[in-house]
């Protein structure tokens, strides 16, 4: 006897298969711990926020759908932001109107005090082997001159995120994207600055025979407002 399942049944039915879909997806979306290095260094006083700026951080990329998660035995990567101390040098990647010497005989031309946060990535398999890391430099005076204890924590987990960021998308490490819409994901934090390299027009493929370090890139620097694009080289515009 043929028996007709029900609309519910059939919905159940799909439900569990779309369901060890995306559990047998799961397995190629890494997990990833967040750690803070040593506070010490860093200008401000801010050992008791160690703990929000962890969970601050992993929030924020989580946003862009990266699998960060409280540690466990089974996460596959960590990324771990460290914290350079004050030094001054060449003004950070961006925008700078009124930063740094303006001068350009002085000697500290477009210098400025700054600090670095440095995120490195390593697989848990081998902790003491770094794979990838990326470093930006801030402005000193985002921390040094804000006015509250919070006020510096919160710039710093901004600061700190961008920063992962960046690293995790340089490093092409998979997102999890489960959210079905029509609708264009949007993540509720955006990073100060997003920087992206692409071939420029003309350029050969990955697959001919130049390699790939050696092909003319365009820089895309990603602010909050209209992206702009810089070409270096002969032409560079």
């Amino acid at each position: 006897m043929r028996r007709q399942l029900g609309v519910a049944s059939l919905l159940a039915i799909l439900a569990l298969i779309a369901h060890d879909v995306l559990a047998s997806d799961d397995l190629l979306i890494p997990s990833i711990e967040f750690k803070l290095g040593s506070l010490s260094s860093f200008p401000v006083t801010i050992d008791d926020q160690q703990e929000k700026i962890i969970v601050g951080v992993r929030e924020n990329l989580a946003q862009w759908q990266y699998n960060v998660v409280p540690h466990s035995a089974h996460n596959a990567l960590t990324l771990t932001a460290v914290l350079g101390k004050i030094t001054h040098e060449t003004t950070p990647i961006g925008f700078s109107f009124s930063s740094g010497n303006s001068d350009p005989r002085a000697g500290d031309f477009q210098k400025m005090d700054v600090i670095a946060i440095t995120c490195q990535l390593t697989k848990n398999l081998d902790a003491s082997q770094i794979e990838q890391e990326n470093k930006l430099t801030f402005s000193a005076d985002l921390f040094t001159q804000a006015p509250s204890k919070e006020k510096v924590t919160e710039k710093l987990i901004d600061k700190i995120s961008t920063t992962c960021l960046n690293l995790l998308q340089q490093s092409k490490i998979p997102i999890q994207t489960k959210k079905i819409s029509n609708a264009p994901y949007t993540p509720t934090w955006m990073p100060d600055l997003r920087i992206e390299e692409i071939p420029k027009e003309g350029a050969p493929s990955p697959s001919s025979d130049t390699p790939q370090t050696d092909q003319p890139k365009a820089l895309i620097i990603h602010n909050q407002g209209s992206p702009i694009i810089f070409q270096f080289g002969h032409e560079r515009r």
